[in-house]
C-alpha cells in the first residue's frame, strides 16, 4: 500500500484535508533571488514570476479556509464534551489531534506567508527597475525586435 492510499483512507475516515509541504515550496525564495537578479541584468520573463504568485494567494486562501473548518470542529467537539456527564477520553485525544493539526496548519500558513512577502519584494523590484529604465535604452531594445 502506498503512503498516497493510506492518507486518502484517513482523509476519508477522518474527514481531514492533508495539507503537503513540497521541495518546490521549501526552494521559492531561491527562485525569487534568481527572479531579482533577472530583473537586475534587465532580463524580462514570462507568466511564470506570476503563476507563483496566484498559487501562493491560493495555498494561503485553502490553508485559511482549512484553519477556519478546524476551529469550527474543535468547538463543536468542545461544546460536545461540556454537554456529557461523563469524560470521553476519545473526544478529548480528537480535539488534542485537531489542535495539534492546526497547529501544523498555523506553521504552513506562515511559511506561505514569509514566500508572499519574498514574491512582493521581487514584484516590486521589477516595478522600480522598469520605471528607471531609461527611454534611450527602450528605444535600443524596440530596435532589436524582429
Amino acid at each position: 500500500m502506498y503512503g498516497a492510499t493510506v492518507a486518502k483512507n484517513l482523509q476519508r475516515q477522518s474527514g481531514n484535508i492533508p495539507l503537503y509541504s513540497d521541495n518546490v515550496n521549501i526552494k521559492l525564495k531561491q527562485v525569487f533571488h534568481e527572479f531579482d537578479f533577472l530583473i537586475s541584468q534587465g532580463l524580462g520573463f514570462d507568466r511564470s514570476f506570476e503563476t507563483i504568485g496566484e498559487e501562493l494567494k491560493a495555498t494561503y486562501q485553502e490553508t485559511q479556509h482549512q484553519l477556519d473548518k478546524l476551529d469550527t470542529k474543535i468547538l463543536e467537539y468542545v461544546e460536545t464534551t461540556k454537554t456529557l456527564p461523563y469524560e470521553d477520553t476519545s473526544i478529548r485525544d480528537t480535539i488534542k489531534n485537531l489542535t495539534k493539526e492546526r497547529d501544523d496548519l498555523r506553521d504552513t500558513l506562515y511559511k506561505v506567508d514569509k514566500n508572499i512577502q519574498y514574491y512582493q519584494k521581487s514584484e516590486q523590484r521589477l516595478e522600480a527597475y522598469q520605471k528607471n529604465q531609461s527611454p534611450k535604452n527602450k528605444a535600443r531594445d524596440d530596435d532589436f525586435e524582429i
